[in-house]
C-alpha cells in the first residue's frame, strides 16, 4: 500500500473546492455583467449613486474580474486534482510543485491588483487563503524529497 502525503492530499481537496468556487464566481461575473448593465439602464433612478461613483459598477472591469476568476479557478482546480491524484506518487511531485508555485503567484497577483485598484484586502482572509497554496507547495516539496529518498534506497540496495 502506498503512503499518501496527507498535506498534499488535503490541500489538494481544498484547492479543488477553491477552484470550483473561482470558476462559479467567474461565470457569474462574466455572464452577470451584461445582465447587471441592463438592469442599471432600465432603472437609472435607483442606481444614480452607483453611476456617479467611479468604479462601483464598470461592466468591463466586472468582465475582466470574471475572466481572471476563471483563470484562477482553473489553475486551482488543476493543481488540486494533481495534488489529490499524485499524493501517493512521489515521482510526480515536480508537476505539483510547478502548479503550487503558479497557484501562489496567481493569488499574489490577485492581491496586488486589488490593492492597486483601490480595493480593500482583509489581512486575516488573505493569510488564510494564501496558506492553502503554500501548504500545498510544502506538501509537494515533501513528496519530491521522499522521491529522492526512495531512489537513493533503490540505488543503495542495487550495490549489495
Amino acid at each position: 500500500m502506498k503512503v499518501r502525503n496527507m498535506k498534499l492530499f488535503v490541500c489538494g481537496i481544498l484547492m479543488i473546492i477553491m477552484g470550483i468556487g473561482g470558476l462559479l464566481m467567474g461565470l457569474i461575473a462574466v455572464f452577470g455583467a451584461d445582465m447587471l448593465s441592463t438592469i442599471v439602464a432600465q432603472m437609472p433612478e435607483r442606481f444614480e449613486a452607483t453611476q456617479s461613483s467611479p468604479g462601483v459598477f464598470d461592466k468591463a472591469a466586472l468582465i475582466a474580474f470574471g475572466i481572471f476568476s476563471l483563470v484562477k479557478g482553473a489553475v486551482f482546480l488543476i493543481a488540486g486534482i494533481l495534488g489529490v491524484k499524485n499524493a501517493a506518487r512521489p515521482v510526480k511531485a515536480t508537476i505539483c510543485i510547478i502548479f503550487g508555485i503558479i497557484a501562489a503567484l496567481v493569488y499574489l497577483f490577485e492581491i496586488a491588483m486589488t490593492l492597486l485598484g483601490g480595493g480593500a484586502v482583509n489581512p486575516i482572509t488573505t493569510v488564510i487563503e494564501l496558506l492553502i497554496p503554500v501548504l500545498y507547495l510544502f506538501g509537494a516539496l515533501e513528496n519530491k524529497r521522499s522521491s529522492r529518498l526512495i531512489l537513493e534506497q533503490m540505488h543503495s540496495s542495487d550495490q549489495y
